[in-house]
């Protein structure tokens, strides 16, 4: 890994500690070390970072690991299928679907009410089931939508 990957890495695991982890321990009443083993908190860091899962999938997979801490991050979030679509076919196709299903937040946002792009990216995001990239949604959803 190069220096500015390290720098990355560091920085997403210091967010998850005194965010995720802290909020957690504190929820859980219990100390910050033994929610999640060191291991695991470095993977989902790296997941993170390549931007695999996404925040959502990350709480989901932490959450699952607190309370199955024998398992190994990397096939948590496989097994919940928590990884990130990044095949824009895939996210075309779900954005098509949202286009068709909202045509007046459609028409709003061609007609300048740009704010209406978050509903129509949490629309695809649900589409997807949460595993579709945001970024890339808003992307598509802006490309699809230019008049």
């Amino acid at each position: 890994m190069s220096k500015s990957q390290d720098l990355n890495l560091i920085k997403n695991i210091a967010n998850i500690v005194t965010g995720i982890l802290a909020s957690l321990a504190t929820k859980l009443n219990r100390p910050i070390n033994e929610l999640l083993s060191p291991a695991n908190l470095i993977i989902l860091a790296k997941l993170f970072g390549d931007k695999k899962i996404n925040n959502q999938g990350l709480i989901q997979a932490i959450e699952f690991l607190i309370y199955n801490p024998e398992r190994g991050a990397k096939d948590v979030v496989e097994e919940l299928n928590l990884i990130q679509i990044e095949d824009d076919s895939v996210l075309e196709a779900f954005v098509e679907l949202v286009v068709s299903k909202n045509e007046d937040q459609v028409k709003q946002y061609q007609s300048g009410k740009v704010q209406v792009m978050g509903f129509l990216v949490g629309q695809s995001m649900k589409e997807s089931g949460g595993n579709g990239n945001p970024q890339k949604f808003k992307e598509l959803l802006e490309k699809r939508l230019a008049v």
